[in-house]
């Protein structure tokens, strides 16, 4: 019998279980429906609603105690996001756009930003609604929402750096290219798709690495989700 402390192995059903959402979103992304920078407050107030909808999974607790930390959360989304979009300001640069966002222009227009919405708010009332008629609620939630709402939060941290890096590389190849190939490296690329697929894999890498925590551990933290009550 497996030990329920001992982190799991990876395996291939470990591997391949997040693939299909990843692979959506890779498409979604190259199709151009969904928009890096436009993804991002998407994302926030998904953390948002999924700290609301906790509310009833865990009645025991105090109405402050639940709710306390929402106020913090916007302060910490306001900064991440103000990071987030400068640092997509200078990749846009290094990408070739006219302005700094000429994507974001783009992005909020049409279908895009209603899109995004519809897609993250619909899934997530799924999850909620198949949690609260699982036979351990607590745990559906946990194992579907509360691990994939940790995963969003440190990615949204990890990718105010990226662009930047994105920025580096660019210089760097336009510099190199030539010297080496001859090639012209100044002909710029999409920043939404470059920023988006990293993205894409750095959630796939977190989420497998949520896929392998002990059962154990992941049957307290269904129980309870906040360490210091």
């Amino acid at each position: 019998m497996s030990d329920p402390q001992a982190i799991k192995p990876l395996s291939i059903p470990i591997l391949l279980e997040p693939v299909p959402t990843h692979a959506a979103l890779l498409w979604l992304i190259f199709d151009a429906r969904l928009h890096y920078l436009v993804l991002q407050p998407v994302i926030a107030l998904e953390l948002l609603t999924i700290t609301l909808l906790s509310v009833p999974m865990y009645p025991e607790l105090t109405l402050q105690r639940r709710l306390g930390a929402i106020p913090l959360m916007l302060v910490f989304f306001g900064i991440v996001l103000f990071f987030n979009a400068l640092s997509y300001a200078i990749a846009a640069t290094a990408g070739g756009s006219d302005t700094a966002f000429a994507t974001v222009r783009v992005a909020l227009q049409g279908e895009s930003l209603a899109f995004t919405l519809g897609c993250s708010f619909v899934l997530l009332g799924c999850h909620y609604l198949a949690a609260r008629r699982a036979r351990n609620p607590r745990l559906a939630w946990a194992m579907r929402v509360l691990a994939e709402g940790a995963t969003l939060q440190v990615t949204m941290m990890l990718m105010v750096f990226v662009p930047l890096g994105v920025f580096v590389l660019a210089g760097i190849a336009e510099v190199i290219l030539p010297m080496l190939t001859g090639v012209d490296a100044k002909a710029g690329f999409d920043v939404d798709i470059v920023l988006g697929s990293i993205w894409v894999v750095m959630r796939y890498i977190l989420i497998v690495r949520t896929l392998r925590i002990p059962d154990a551990e992941v049957e307290r933290i269904a129980q309870q989700p906040y360490a210091d009550e």
